[in-house]
């Protein structure tokens, strides 16, 4: 007995020690002053609008807390928390309550200035970090974590109550005494992209003389958000040097206008855009590319993706438009700041649920212009999420496991801006011209990632008979009206994965053009099933000019290379 009670009390010791020793260790990496409400001045925490520390009640064996009373339905009580690193994730934990039933308060991490009510003419959306809400009648853990983008030093972590008259809950929360204690602030180890075993599935690494036409094509013209430049295929714009892809914004000698929505819109400035449709889709895996991005004031590089049935106001017969197609913007450098200083590369994804537009995503600020030199810019992309990172550290995370946007395969986009709707449009003409440059693009997928692609591929419409069309100049495209021509959907068929067979409609990009134009236009061929999955391929229709002399030319210097004894 005496050796058991021994061991006993060998064992309560060790467990008091642990109890101690996590208490310490939460108080020695915790950054929030009087975390538990237990100094006797209230240390640390603000109080507004009757918000303020209690006595008497308290998560386990303390005496105090915050609250936000009743009789009140707007108030908090929170605290600045200072010293924070750029760029990093911290985690906060606490304990909270209401006291009535539907109820509810807000466990909010903001970025003020200097008073936590005054929005300092800054978007309320803009200063929020996280909230999360606060809705048990008895004790619990509520916890998320934030990353500092939007302030390098200080944030603001409240519990608050707020509702309006109208509010079906107004008087639940009025009624309501909110609780908080014990909040623990830490800092969260960076997390690094994981060294997993990929395949490479495609790559470009711009070692060439010229743009890789058989795995990119360009976008051209005027294209979206009230920009300032017209993309151009001009090798003055997009071209290849010392093993890198340039796309350069320089000034037009004069201004193009389009019309956009009734109203003109002015073009200033030439730049360059390139993308993998028709040629690459990408659907689960590593996206990444090395590049060195530019700086100054109003311009604008990306690196991102869009849905590969997406179609645009018809052009590309039936698809989904954006944002049904779904967006993944894996690097965006909007140059915002007034020294035109490029240091912040955004992380976004756009999609449609239920009916309506959504949109998630991050930053991360580096300690650097970003246009010093190169940096690794990539996503890791599964059917459960979607990481974003920056040299190998991950500063983003999206769940992504009931998004329909991100389970099917999208196309990779490059693309230098100017101006538009979220830069501004004044630009710093003294950085013209102004080079974003790539140094390469890889898609690599784990054999899980494959799997998972493969499925979706597999259950896809399938589509055959697609073919590479040349004809000579002049010869007519079949038209819906009946007159005869080139029938571009000859021989082409569909099926579902059940092999029912379903109609293939066929559209080119560009959407319009005509046979007495000697190049190359894409045929997109597309089809859709009845749950709503789209299936594509891609072939080329080539018109060609050879007048007769030639072709009878051509067919001579072909007989003289045969064997006379090979025909007669």
């Amino acid at each position: 007995m005496k050796k058991i009670s021994k061991v006993l009390m060998i064992i309560s010791l060790l467990m008091t020690m642990a109890l101690n020793i996590g208490q310490v260790k939460a108080k020695t990496n915790n950054l929030v002053r009087n975390w538990d409400f237990e100094s006797e001045n209230n240390e640390g925490w603000e109080q507004n609008k009757v918000g303020h520390v209690i006595d008497g009640v308290s998560y386990g064996d303390g005496n105090k807390a915050g609250v936000v009373p009743s009789d009140c339905a707007d108030g908090y009580v929170g605290q600045y928390i200072y010293n924070l690193k750029p760029n990093t994730t911290y985690k906060i934990t606490v304990q909270a309550k209401v006291d009535t039933d539907g109820a509810k308060a807000i466990l909010a991490t903001r970025v003020f200035d200097n008073n936590p009510w005054e929005y300092e003419g800054k978007p309320e959306k803009d200063q929020i970090l996280k909230e999360m809400a606060v809705t048990s009648t008895n004790w619990q853990e509520y916890s998320y974590e934030f990353n500092t983008a939007l302030n390098t030093n200080k944030v603001f972590v409240s519990l608050v109550k707020w509702a309006g008259v109208s509010d079906s809950n107004y008087e639940a929360v009025k009624k309501c005494n909110a609780y908080i204690d014990n909040v623990i602030i830490e800092e969260v180890n960076s997390i690094e992209v994981p060294e997993e075993d990929y395949n490479l599935v495609w790559e470009d690494q711009f070692n060439g003389e010229k743009l890789d036409l058989d795995k990119w094509r360009y976008e051209t013209g005027y294209v979206r958000n009230k920009e300032l430049q017209e993309y151009v295929d001009s090798e003055e714009n997009v071209y290849l040097e010392n093993g890198d892809l340039v796309l350069k914004a320089t000034k037009k000698d004069e201004p193009v206008t389009v019309t956009i929505d009734g109203q003109d819109h002015k073009m200033y400035y030439n730049s360059g855009s390139i993308e993998s449709f028709g040629h690459q889709d990408v659907l689960y895996g590593k996206i990444e590319m090395r590049a060195k991005l530019t700086n100054g004031k109003g311009f604008w590089p990306a690196f991102w993706t869009l849905g590969s049935e997406w179609t645009s106001e018809g052009q590309l017969g039936e698809g989904t438009a954006w944002p049904e197609c779904g967006e993944i913007d894996i690097m965006e450098a909007p140059v915002q700041s007034p020294d035109g200083v490029n240091k912040t590369t955004w992380a976004t994804i756009h999609y449609q649920k239920n009916g309506s537009y959504q949109k998630m995503g991050g930053e991360y600020k580096f300690s650097e212009d970003l246009a010093d030199d190169y940096h690794i810019y990539g996503i890791n992309w599964t059917p459960e999420k979607i990481e974003w990172y920056f040299d190998d550290i991950v500063f983003y995370t999206a769940d992504i496991s009931d998004i329909e946007n991100f389970q099917k395969p999208h196309f990779v986009k490059l693309n230098l801006a100017v101006g538009g709707s979220w830069p501004g449009n004044t630009i710093d003409e003294s950085k013209l011209p102004a080079e974003y440059r790539i140094d390469y693009v890889t898609y690599s997928q784990t054999e899980e990632q494959k799997a998972a692609a493969d499925a979706f591929y597999a259950n896809a419409p399938q589509i055959s008979g697609v073919k590479d069309i040349k004809v000579l100049k002049g010869t007519p495209i079949l038209q819906e009206n009946g007159e005869s021509g080139l029938d571009l959907l000859d021989g082409v068929q569909a099926v579902d994965k059940n092999g029912k067979k379903l109609t293939v409609g066929v559209s080119t990009l560009p959407s319009t053009f005509d046979t007495n134009t000697v190049g190359e236009t894409m045929l997109v061929y597309t089809a859709k099933d009845d749950s709503g999955v789209y299936g594509r391929t891609y072939a080329t229709l080539t018109v060609v000019d050879l007048p007769v002399k030639d072709e009878l030319k051509k067919l001579i210097e072909d007989v003289e290379l045969l064997n006379a004894d090979d025909y007669t």
